[in-house]
């Protein structure tokens, strides 16, 4: 019987031999895309879901008619998917301030799927186009303040996979659209039998490029500092996944430093980075502490 969490789940790998460029033609398109004005579609089919999935489809098809209607036929990717991003941060941009319950639903679903395409789509394009990806969010037409998020928190997504997807034996998978927006989920990471839950978070400030955490246990309600509430929400997150699920998570929190000059660096040595092996110790350590309490119990 196939596993229902892979039918469900995109593995996500990448091989820099293989990587795809955007030809000037499709940034072209793009900016062009950004100066029109693009309506927001009528909500008539799904009115009344607070389903954050049925949202996404019903965008993700609105935004290819908006695009062959306002640009023409795109025949290649990336290309088309760089210009679905452009369509959906304009819609979330138009609904920002909205207060009703429906399009805060609505808003959710375009965030989860600009941040899970941009993460994608950051991992198959070649590594010299990504100061450009960065630099797109000043086109006119678009907020730059949305795309600047959007863009360093999917270079940080990119950076978690890539140094995941590079190890022997693991594999990466990105959630769905309701474990993003509800559980926090930014990738599933399994090695050695064990799904990881992991939250990633793109931090200004931050002396060491990558600080993670294996989170055993859900910090009080009384601290909030922030990472004690993000360490609450991916707790909480894996537990409601595993609960849905049926199958054992572990969460995983993992901050990434923000540069100050541009965007995240994708050149990296991943096979010298330490801090998998680190978390997997861990995990590990406290497992054998576990089962040697439980035994002398």
């Amino acid at each position: 019987m196939l596993d229902r969490f892979i039918l469900s789940h995109r593995q996500v790998t990448f091989r820099d031999e293989s990587r795809e460029r955007i030809w000037d033609e499709g940034f072209r398109r793009a900016a062009t895309l950004a100066r029109t004005e693009v309506p927001l579609p009528s909500r008539s089919l799904i009115e009344g879901t607070r389903s954050v999935g049925e949202n996404s489809t019903f965008y993700g098809l609105a935004a290819r008619r908006a695009i062959k209607q306002h640009i023409g036929n795109v025949w290649r990717e990336p290309d088309g998917t760089f210009l679905e991003f452009v369509v959906l941060c304009k819609w979330l941009e138009a609904l920002q301030g909205t207060e009703e319950p429906e399009l805060e639903t609505a808003r959710a679903a375009l965030g989860t799927m600009i941040q899970r395409g941009l993460t994608q789509l950051l991992c198959d394009v070649d590594l010299d186009q990504w100061q450009r990806f960065h630099n797109f969010g000043f086109a006119e037409g678009l907020s730059s303040r949305l795309w600047q998020i959007h863009i360093a928190g999917a270079s940080a997504a990119a950076y978690v996979l890539m140094a995941l997807a590079s190890r022997e034996g693991a594999t990466v998978y990105l959630p769905t659209a309701h474990e993003d927006a509800n559980f926090g989920i930014d990738l599933f990471w399994i090695e050695g039998r064990t799904c990881h839950a992991v939250s990633v978070k793109c931090v200004g400030g931050q002396d060491k490029h990558v600080l993670a955490w294996h989170v055993t246990q859900r910090p009080p309600r009384n601290l909030t500092d922030r990472v004690s509430l993000d360490m609450r929400r991916i707790h909480n997150g894996a537990r409601q996944f595993a609960s849905q699920e049926g199958r054992p998570c572990v969460p995983v929190l993992v901050y990434v430093a923000k540069p100050v000059d541009g965007p995240i660096k994708l050149d990296r040595d991943w096979e010298g980075l330490t801090w998998p092996d680190q978390i997997l110790t861990t995990i590990t350590r406290r497992t054998r502490v576990e089962v040697s309490r439980a035994l002398r119990g």
